[in-house]
Protein backbone atom coordinates (compact mmCIF):
# COMPACT_ATOMS: atom_id res chain seq x y z
CA UNK A 1 0.00 0.00 0.00
CA UNK A 2 1.39 3.91 -0.97
CA UNK A 3 1.50 6.36 1.90
CA UNK A 4 2.51 9.14 -0.36
CA UNK A 5 -0.14 11.31 1.08
CA UNK A 6 1.18 10.33 4.82
CA UNK A 7 4.69 11.19 3.88
CA UNK A 8 3.82 14.36 2.01
CA UNK A 9 1.64 15.65 5.04
CA UNK A 10 4.50 14.98 7.50
CA UNK A 11 7.06 16.55 5.25
CA UNK A 12 4.62 19.59 5.56
CA UNK A 13 4.73 19.63 9.47
CA UNK A 14 7.85 19.61 9.34
CA UNK A 15 8.87 22.21 7.32
CA UNK A 16 5.61 23.80 9.18
CA UNK A 17 7.45 23.79 12.24
CA UNK A 18 11.07 24.61 11.09
CA UNK A 19 9.48 27.82 9.55
CA UNK A 20 7.53 28.65 12.98
CA UNK A 21 10.99 28.39 14.63
CA UNK A 22 12.48 30.13 11.68
CA UNK A 23 10.03 32.82 12.90
CA UNK A 24 10.34 32.93 16.11
CA UNK A 25 14.25 32.78 16.46
CA UNK A 26 14.00 35.90 14.09
CA UNK A 27 11.79 37.91 16.69
CA UNK A 28 14.16 36.77 19.32
CA UNK A 29 16.83 38.31 17.65
CA UNK A 30 15.30 41.38 16.72
CA UNK A 31 14.37 41.16 20.47
CA UNK A 32 17.71 40.96 22.18
CA UNK A 33 19.52 43.56 19.62
CA UNK A 34 16.59 46.23 20.74
CA UNK A 35 18.23 45.13 24.34
CA UNK A 36 21.11 45.57 24.01
CA UNK A 37 21.01 49.02 22.39
CA UNK A 38 18.46 49.90 25.50
CA UNK A 39 15.12 49.98 23.37
CA UNK A 40 13.32 48.21 25.96
CA UNK A 41 9.79 49.32 24.77
CA UNK A 42 11.21 47.55 21.25
CA UNK A 43 12.41 44.39 23.22
CA UNK A 44 8.93 43.71 25.20
CA UNK A 45 7.40 43.96 21.86
CA UNK A 46 9.33 41.38 19.87
CA UNK A 47 9.92 39.09 23.27
CA UNK A 48 6.35 39.11 23.50
CA UNK A 49 5.71 38.18 19.76
CA UNK A 50 8.25 35.14 20.18
CA UNK A 51 6.75 33.97 23.62
CA UNK A 52 3.15 33.53 20.87
CA UNK A 53 5.05 30.72 19.33
CA UNK A 54 6.08 28.77 23.02
CA UNK A 55 4.53 30.15 25.96
CA UNK A 56 6.42 28.21 28.52
CA UNK A 57 10.22 28.83 27.18
CA UNK A 58 11.28 30.11 30.83
CA UNK A 59 13.82 32.07 29.92
CA UNK A 60 12.25 34.12 27.00
CA UNK A 61 9.51 34.76 30.23
CA UNK A 62 12.35 36.34 31.72
CA UNK A 63 13.87 38.25 29.20
CA UNK A 64 10.39 39.74 28.45
CA UNK A 65 10.03 40.39 32.28
CA UNK A 66 13.04 42.09 32.23
CA UNK A 67 12.47 44.30 29.28
CA UNK A 68 9.32 45.22 31.17
CA UNK A 69 11.08 46.13 34.43
CA UNK A 70 13.47 48.34 32.11
CA UNK A 71 10.60 49.68 30.20
CA UNK A 72 8.94 50.89 33.73
CA UNK A 73 5.90 48.49 33.19
CA UNK A 74 6.50 47.45 36.99
CA UNK A 75 3.16 45.68 37.38
CA UNK A 76 3.18 43.23 33.96
CA UNK A 77 7.09 42.79 35.39
CA UNK A 78 6.26 41.73 38.41
CA UNK A 79 2.86 38.86 36.96
CA UNK A 80 5.97 37.50 34.34
CA UNK A 81 8.83 37.46 37.22
CA UNK A 82 6.03 35.50 39.34
CA UNK A 83 5.38 33.32 36.32
CA UNK A 84 8.97 32.24 35.82
CA UNK A 85 9.57 31.93 40.12
CA UNK A 86 6.46 29.61 40.01
CA UNK A 87 7.92 27.41 37.32
CA UNK A 88 11.78 27.49 38.35
CA UNK A 89 11.92 28.32 41.88
CA UNK A 90 14.81 30.48 41.70
CA UNK A 91 16.98 27.46 40.56
CA UNK A 92 18.21 28.22 37.05
CA UNK A 93 17.14 32.16 37.55
CA UNK A 94 17.68 33.12 41.34
CA UNK A 95 17.61 37.54 39.65
CA UNK A 96 13.51 36.52 38.81
CA UNK A 97 13.09 36.16 42.32
CA UNK A 98 15.67 38.95 43.09
CA UNK A 99 13.29 41.34 40.72
CA UNK A 100 10.29 40.14 41.78
CA UNK A 101 11.00 41.26 45.90
CA UNK A 102 12.10 44.33 44.38
CA UNK A 103 8.72 45.02 42.05
CA UNK A 104 6.33 43.40 45.13
CA UNK A 105 7.66 46.97 47.46
CA UNK A 106 7.81 49.53 44.24
CA UNK A 107 3.87 48.05 44.04
CA UNK A 108 3.31 48.48 47.42
CA UNK A 109 2.71 44.75 48.59
CA UNK A 110 5.26 45.59 51.50
CA UNK A 111 4.50 42.10 53.27
CA UNK A 112 4.63 39.98 50.26
CA UNK A 113 8.08 41.99 49.14
CA UNK A 114 9.64 41.08 53.06
CA UNK A 115 8.87 37.25 52.39
CA UNK A 116 10.21 36.91 48.81
CA UNK A 117 13.40 38.92 50.06
CA UNK A 118 13.98 36.27 52.89
CA UNK A 119 13.58 33.68 50.02
CA UNK A 120 16.24 35.78 47.84
CA UNK A 121 18.70 35.83 50.94
CA UNK A 122 18.60 31.49 50.67
CA UNK A 123 19.52 31.51 47.09
CA UNK A 124 22.19 34.02 47.46
CA UNK A 125 23.84 32.71 50.41
CA UNK A 126 27.32 34.41 49.77
CA UNK A 127 27.81 37.41 52.20
CA UNK A 128 29.73 39.43 50.27
CA UNK A 129 27.50 39.30 47.33
CA UNK A 130 25.80 42.52 46.22
CA UNK A 131 22.17 40.46 46.13
CA UNK A 132 22.84 38.95 49.97
CA UNK A 133 23.73 42.20 51.16
CA UNK A 134 20.46 43.93 49.40
CA UNK A 135 17.97 41.20 50.77
CA UNK A 136 19.47 41.78 54.12
CA UNK A 137 19.02 45.62 53.76
CA UNK A 138 15.70 44.98 52.32
CA UNK A 139 14.54 42.63 55.15
CA UNK A 140 15.81 45.49 57.60
CA UNK A 141 14.08 48.32 55.85
CA UNK A 142 10.68 46.55 54.79
CA UNK A 143 9.18 47.74 58.99
CA UNK A 144 9.88 51.79 57.38
CA UNK A 145 7.89 50.82 53.90
CA UNK A 146 4.89 49.50 56.21
CA UNK A 147 4.98 52.58 58.39
CA UNK A 148 5.23 54.94 55.85
CA UNK A 149 1.87 57.12 56.81
CA UNK A 150 3.93 58.32 59.84
CA UNK A 151 6.49 59.58 58.15
CA UNK A 152 4.75 61.70 55.95
CA UNK A 153 5.27 65.23 55.51
CA UNK A 154 2.72 68.55 55.01
CA UNK A 155 4.19 69.20 51.37
CA UNK A 156 2.08 69.79 48.42
CA UNK A 157 3.30 67.86 45.69
CA UNK A 158 1.76 69.19 42.21
CA UNK A 159 2.79 68.31 38.62
CA UNK A 160 4.05 71.77 36.95
CA UNK A 161 1.47 70.94 33.62
CA UNK A 162 2.00 70.17 30.24
CA UNK A 163 3.99 73.49 29.52
CA UNK A 164 6.85 71.39 30.25
CA UNK A 165 6.16 67.90 31.10
CA UNK A 166 5.01 65.33 27.67
CA UNK A 167 3.94 61.80 27.49
CA UNK A 168 8.24 61.46 27.41
CA UNK A 169 10.25 62.12 30.01
CA UNK A 170 11.05 65.23 31.96
CA UNK A 171 13.99 65.32 34.65
CA UNK A 172 16.63 67.51 36.27
CA UNK A 173 14.82 70.81 37.03
CA UNK A 174 16.54 73.94 37.95
CA UNK A 175 15.64 77.41 38.10
CA UNK A 176 18.19 80.17 37.50
CA UNK A 177 17.28 83.32 36.63
CA UNK A 178 13.52 83.21 36.66
CA UNK A 179 14.03 80.41 34.08
CA UNK A 180 13.70 76.34 34.16
CA UNK A 181 16.08 74.71 32.79
CA UNK A 182 15.31 70.43 32.18
CA UNK A 183 16.15 67.53 30.17
CA UNK A 184 14.18 65.48 28.43
CA UNK A 185 14.25 62.88 25.14
CA UNK A 186 11.37 64.07 22.93
CA UNK A 187 10.73 61.44 19.88
CA UNK A 188 9.24 63.00 16.32
CA UNK A 189 8.10 59.80 15.06
CA UNK A 190 7.25 56.33 16.25
CA UNK A 191 5.16 53.70 14.81
CA UNK A 192 2.65 52.50 16.54
CA UNK A 193 4.49 49.41 18.51
CA UNK A 194 6.18 52.30 20.19
CA UNK A 195 9.65 52.19 18.10
CA UNK A 196 11.26 55.20 17.79
CA UNK A 197 11.80 56.19 14.18
CA UNK A 198 13.45 59.41 14.33
CA UNK A 199 17.03 59.90 13.06
CA UNK A 200 18.55 61.41 16.03
CA UNK A 201 16.42 60.79 18.95
CA UNK A 202 18.59 62.05 22.27
CA UNK A 203 18.51 63.90 25.06
CA UNK A 204 18.41 67.11 25.28
CA UNK A 205 18.46 70.41 27.85
CA UNK A 206 15.66 72.67 27.48
CA UNK A 207 14.34 76.35 29.01
CA UNK A 208 11.01 77.26 30.32
CA UNK A 209 9.55 80.58 31.36
CA UNK A 210 6.41 81.19 33.34
CA UNK A 211 3.45 82.65 31.81
CA UNK A 212 0.03 83.35 33.18
CA UNK A 213 1.41 81.80 36.20
CA UNK A 214 2.65 78.43 34.71
CA UNK A 215 5.43 77.34 32.93
CA UNK A 216 5.33 77.13 29.33
CA UNK A 217 8.37 76.21 27.36
CA UNK A 218 10.61 78.46 25.47
CA UNK A 219 13.27 76.23 23.19
CA UNK A 220 15.88 73.86 23.52
CA UNK A 221 19.22 75.25 24.65
CA UNK A 222 21.50 75.61 21.00
CA UNK A 223 23.83 72.85 19.41
CA UNK A 224 27.36 74.07 21.25
CA UNK A 225 25.19 72.49 24.63
CA UNK A 226 22.81 70.25 22.55
CA UNK A 227 25.54 68.70 20.63
CA UNK A 228 23.33 65.99 18.42
CA UNK A 229 25.90 63.30 18.86
CA UNK A 230 25.65 62.85 22.10
CA UNK A 231 23.19 62.99 24.97
CA UNK A 232 23.35 66.45 26.79
CA UNK A 233 21.44 66.37 30.21
CA UNK A 234 21.60 67.17 33.93
CA UNK A 235 22.58 70.74 33.79
CA UNK A 236 23.56 73.37 36.43
CA UNK A 237 24.64 76.64 36.68
CA UNK A 238 27.51 77.50 38.90
CA UNK A 239 26.09 80.54 42.12
CA UNK A 240 27.61 83.76 39.92
CA UNK A 241 25.80 82.44 36.58
CA UNK A 242 29.13 82.23 34.70
CA UNK A 243 29.74 78.88 34.02
CA UNK A 244 27.16 75.81 32.77
CA UNK A 245 27.73 72.15 34.19
CA UNK A 246 26.04 69.59 32.27
CA UNK A 247 26.45 66.04 31.56
CA UNK A 248 27.44 64.59 27.57
CA UNK A 249 27.01 60.78 27.39
CA UNK A 250 27.37 58.10 24.29
CA UNK A 251 24.56 55.58 23.46
CA UNK A 252 26.65 53.10 25.21
CA UNK A 253 25.84 55.36 28.77
CA UNK A 254 29.99 56.42 28.84
CA UNK A 255 29.33 59.79 30.07
CA UNK A 256 31.52 63.02 31.04
CA UNK A 257 30.89 66.34 32.64
CA UNK A 258 31.18 69.39 30.75
CA UNK A 259 31.68 73.16 31.92
CA UNK A 260 30.70 75.95 29.27
CA UNK A 261 30.86 79.94 29.94
CA UNK A 262 28.01 81.62 29.48
CA UNK A 263 28.57 85.27 29.67
CA UNK A 264 26.42 88.06 28.17
CA UNK A 265 23.66 85.57 26.73
CA UNK A 266 26.21 83.95 24.49
CA UNK A 267 28.11 80.32 25.34
CA UNK A 268 31.12 79.26 24.70
CA UNK A 269 32.22 75.53 23.68
CA UNK A 270 32.12 73.28 26.36
CA UNK A 271 35.18 71.45 27.48
CA UNK A 272 35.19 68.18 29.61
CA UNK A 273 36.58 68.37 33.41
CA UNK A 274 39.47 67.10 34.36
CA UNK A 275 38.20 65.24 37.20
CA UNK A 276 36.26 63.00 34.69
CA UNK A 277 37.43 59.17 34.26
CA UNK A 278 36.39 56.24 32.18
CA UNK A 279 32.52 55.33 33.02
CA UNK A 280 30.00 57.55 34.59
CA UNK A 281 30.55 60.56 35.32
CA UNK A 282 27.09 62.87 35.43
CA UNK A 283 24.51 64.90 37.75
CA UNK A 284 27.00 67.71 38.50
CA UNK A 285 25.72 70.35 41.15
CA UNK A 286 27.41 73.53 41.73
CA UNK A 287 27.41 75.46 45.03
CA UNK A 288 29.04 77.75 47.55
CA UNK A 289 30.00 76.24 51.20
CA UNK A 290 31.90 78.44 53.48
CA UNK A 291 32.96 80.93 50.63
CA UNK A 292 34.69 78.42 47.87
CA UNK A 293 32.73 76.47 45.09
CA UNK A 294 32.14 72.71 45.06
CA UNK A 295 30.67 70.63 42.39
CA UNK A 296 28.64 67.25 43.97
CA UNK A 297 28.28 64.74 41.13
CA UNK A 298 27.53 61.26 40.92
CA UNK A 299 30.28 58.08 39.54
CA UNK A 300 31.06 54.79 39.34
CA UNK A 301 34.82 55.39 39.38
CA UNK A 302 37.19 53.26 41.36
CA UNK A 303 37.14 53.63 45.20
CA UNK A 304 33.06 54.32 45.85
CA UNK A 305 31.06 51.88 47.77
CA UNK A 306 29.14 50.54 45.28
CA UNK A 307 27.34 51.32 41.77
CA UNK A 308 27.06 55.11 41.67
CA UNK A 309 28.03 57.39 44.24
CA UNK A 310 28.11 61.03 45.59
CA UNK A 311 31.45 62.48 44.81
CA UNK A 312 32.19 65.89 45.25
CA UNK A 313 35.57 68.27 44.75
CA UNK A 314 36.23 72.12 45.50
CA UNK A 315 37.21 74.26 42.87
CA UNK A 316 40.96 75.97 43.31
CA UNK A 317 42.20 79.17 42.43
CA UNK A 318 43.13 78.85 38.93
CA UNK A 319 40.03 77.73 38.06
CA UNK A 320 40.48 73.88 38.02
CA UNK A 321 39.00 71.12 40.66
CA UNK A 322 40.69 69.09 43.71
CA UNK A 323 41.15 65.58 42.98
CA UNK A 324 37.24 64.29 43.62
CA UNK A 325 36.47 62.71 47.18
CA UNK A 326 34.13 60.29 48.09
CA UNK A 327 30.80 61.30 49.61
CA UNK A 328 31.22 58.48 52.33
CA UNK A 329 30.08 55.51 53.69
CA UNK A 330 27.31 57.38 55.67
CA UNK A 331 25.70 57.78 52.39
CA UNK A 332 26.91 55.92 49.88
CA UNK A 333 26.27 52.20 49.47
CA UNK A 334 26.39 49.11 47.31
CA UNK A 335 23.61 50.43 45.48
CA UNK A 336 23.09 53.48 43.96
CA UNK A 337 23.43 56.64 45.10
CA UNK A 338 22.18 59.68 42.59
CA UNK A 339 21.34 63.29 41.85
CA UNK A 340 22.86 65.36 44.24
CA UNK A 341 21.78 68.46 45.49
CA UNK A 342 23.49 70.86 48.42
CA UNK A 343 21.49 73.25 50.12
CA UNK A 344 23.49 75.91 51.37
CA UNK A 345 21.36 77.54 53.51
CA UNK A 346 20.76 74.69 55.45
CA UNK A 347 23.82 72.76 55.38
CA UNK A 348 22.43 69.64 53.66
CA UNK A 349 22.83 67.70 50.84
CA UNK A 350 19.73 66.16 49.18
CA UNK A 351 20.34 62.74 47.02
CA UNK A 352 18.33 59.70 45.65
CA UNK A 353 19.02 56.41 46.50
CA UNK A 354 17.47 53.12 46.15
CA UNK A 355 19.43 51.39 49.08
CA UNK A 356 18.60 53.54 52.07
CA UNK A 357 15.19 52.59 53.71
CA UNK A 358 12.65 53.85 51.68
CA UNK A 359 8.73 53.44 50.11
CA UNK A 360 9.92 51.98 46.46
CA UNK A 361 12.73 52.38 43.97
CA UNK A 362 14.89 55.71 44.38
CA UNK A 363 13.96 58.08 47.73
CA UNK A 364 14.92 61.24 48.08
CA UNK A 365 17.05 61.60 51.32
CA UNK A 366 18.55 64.53 53.53
CA UNK A 367 22.19 64.26 55.35
CA UNK A 368 22.90 67.57 57.04
CA UNK A 369 27.07 68.28 57.58
CA UNK A 370 29.80 69.33 55.82
CA UNK A 371 30.62 67.50 52.74
CA UNK A 372 33.73 66.49 54.39
CA UNK A 373 31.46 65.11 57.36
CA UNK A 374 27.75 64.26 56.09
CA UNK A 375 25.35 63.16 59.11
CA UNK A 376 23.33 60.12 58.77
CA UNK A 377 20.73 60.17 55.76
CA UNK A 378 16.93 60.83 56.90
CA UNK A 379 13.99 60.17 54.74
CA UNK A 380 11.97 63.25 53.98
CA UNK A 381 8.94 61.12 53.51
CA UNK A 382 5.39 61.58 51.76
CA UNK A 383 4.05 62.69 49.56
CA UNK A 384 7.48 63.76 48.60
CA UNK A 385 8.66 60.23 48.49
CA UNK A 386 6.53 57.49 46.27
CA UNK A 387 6.10 54.18 45.99
CA UNK A 388 7.82 54.78 42.37
CA UNK A 389 11.25 57.11 41.37
CA UNK A 390 11.63 60.36 43.74
CA UNK A 391 14.96 62.23 42.73
CA UNK A 392 16.42 65.76 41.10
CA UNK A 393 15.22 67.38 44.33
CA UNK A 394 16.19 71.13 43.98
CA UNK A 395 15.67 73.92 46.31
CA UNK A 396 14.55 77.04 44.99
CA UNK A 397 15.90 79.78 47.50
CA UNK A 398 14.62 82.64 45.81
CA UNK A 399 10.63 81.43 45.36
CA UNK A 400 8.53 78.88 47.83
CA UNK A 401 8.62 76.32 45.77
CA UNK A 402 11.26 73.54 45.54
CA UNK A 403 11.04 71.17 42.17
CA UNK A 404 12.21 67.19 41.94
CA UNK A 405 11.28 64.38 39.00
CA UNK A 406 9.32 61.25 39.63
CA UNK A 407 7.74 58.59 37.61
CA UNK A 408 4.85 58.36 39.93
CA UNK A 409 1.30 57.53 38.81
CA UNK A 410 -0.27 61.10 37.72
CA UNK A 411 2.30 61.36 35.23
CA UNK A 412 1.72 62.12 31.65
CA UNK A 413 2.15 59.68 29.37
CA UNK A 414 0.27 57.99 26.79
CA UNK A 415 2.19 54.86 27.36
CA UNK A 416 1.94 52.79 31.03
CA UNK A 417 1.12 54.52 33.98
CA UNK A 418 4.89 54.81 35.62
CA UNK A 419 6.90 54.59 32.37
CA UNK A 420 8.30 58.06 32.00
CA UNK A 421 9.70 60.88 34.57
CA UNK A 422 7.49 64.29 34.94
CA UNK A 423 8.71 67.35 36.73
CA UNK A 424 6.68 68.10 40.02
CA UNK A 425 6.95 71.12 42.23
CA UNK A 426 6.85 71.05 45.58
CA UNK A 427 5.93 73.47 48.36
CA UNK A 428 5.35 73.78 52.13
CA UNK A 429 2.52 75.90 54.06
CA UNK A 430 4.25 79.16 55.11
CA UNK A 431 5.60 79.17 58.32
CA UNK A 432 3.45 81.10 60.48
CA UNK A 433 5.83 83.51 62.98
CA UNK A 434 4.43 83.58 66.38
CA UNK A 435 3.68 87.19 67.64
CA UNK A 436 6.46 88.32 70.06
CA UNK A 437 5.05 89.14 73.60
CA UNK A 438 7.22 92.22 75.19
CA UNK A 439 6.21 92.70 78.88
CA UNK A 440 8.53 95.55 80.73
CA UNK A 441 5.54 96.74 83.17
CA UNK A 442 3.30 94.74 85.55
CA UNK A 443 0.59 96.50 83.92
CA UNK A 444 1.93 94.42 80.17
CA UNK A 445 2.31 91.17 82.86
CA UNK A 446 -1.55 91.90 83.97
CA UNK A 447 -2.91 91.28 80.59
CA UNK A 448 -1.79 88.15 79.92
CA UNK A 449 -3.14 86.93 83.51
CA UNK A 450 -4.57 84.84 84.95
CA UNK A 451 -2.85 81.60 83.32
CA UNK A 452 -4.71 78.48 84.10
CA UNK A 453 -2.65 75.17 84.17
CA UNK A 454 -2.90 72.03 85.35
CA UNK A 455 0.02 69.94 87.18
CA UNK A 456 -0.09 66.54 88.18
CA UNK A 457 2.45 66.12 90.89
CA UNK A 458 3.77 64.56 93.61
CA UNK A 459 5.08 61.39 91.50
CA UNK A 460 6.02 58.90 91.37
CA UNK A 461 5.97 58.38 94.96
CA UNK A 462 2.95 60.34 96.97
CA UNK A 463 3.49 61.69 100.24
CA UNK A 464 7.20 60.96 100.69
CA UNK A 465 10.38 63.29 100.72
CA UNK A 466 12.45 60.43 98.96
CA UNK A 467 14.89 62.03 95.89
CA UNK A 468 15.15 58.54 94.56
CA UNK A 469 12.72 55.40 93.71
CA UNK A 470 12.59 51.92 93.14
CA UNK A 471 10.36 51.82 90.22
CA UNK A 472 12.41 51.68 86.88
CA UNK A 473 11.71 53.64 83.83
CA UNK A 474 9.33 50.89 82.44
CA UNK A 475 6.75 51.01 84.92
CA UNK A 476 6.85 54.95 85.62
CA UNK A 477 6.57 55.70 81.65
CA UNK A 478 3.00 53.64 81.91
CA UNK A 479 2.01 54.98 84.58
CA UNK A 480 2.24 58.54 82.57
CA UNK A 481 0.67 57.21 78.99
CA UNK A 482 -2.20 56.14 81.18
CA UNK A 483 -2.75 59.57 82.08
CA UNK A 484 -2.72 61.52 78.83
CA UNK A 485 -6.48 61.45 78.57
CA UNK A 486 -6.69 63.14 81.65
CA UNK A 487 -4.15 65.65 80.63
CA UNK A 488 -6.59 66.12 77.42
CA UNK A 489 -9.29 66.92 79.92
CA UNK A 490 -8.13 68.95 81.97
CA UNK A 491 -6.04 70.72 79.48
CA UNK A 492 -9.06 71.27 77.09
CA UNK A 493 -11.61 72.58 80.27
Amino acid sequence: MRSYPVISFLLCLVFSFQGLSQSRNQYLKIAKNCFEKNDFVCATVHYKTALAYDSLDTEVLFQYAQSLRLSKVYTKAMYYYQKVYKKDGGREFPKAVFWLATLQKINGDYLESYKTWKHVKTLFTRSNTYENQKAKQEIKASAFARRAEKYRNNAKVLNVGEGVNTVESEFNPWVHNQKLYFSSQRAKNINPNGEVLDEIYKVKVYEALVKDSAWELENDLPFIINSPQYHNANACFSPDGTQFYFTRCTDNSSCEIMVSSFLDGKWKAPKSLSINTTGKNTQPMSCIINGEEYLFFASDRKGGFGKLDIWYTKKKQNGEFEKPENGGKQINTPDNEITPFYDSESGSLFFSSEWHAGLGGFDIFQSFGIPERLGKPKNVGAPINSRWNDMYYFVDTVTDSNYMASNREGSMTDKNATCCNDIYSVAFPEKIVPEEIVIETLEDLNKYLPVTLYFHNDCPNPRTTATTTTLNYTATYKDYIQLLPTYNAEYSR
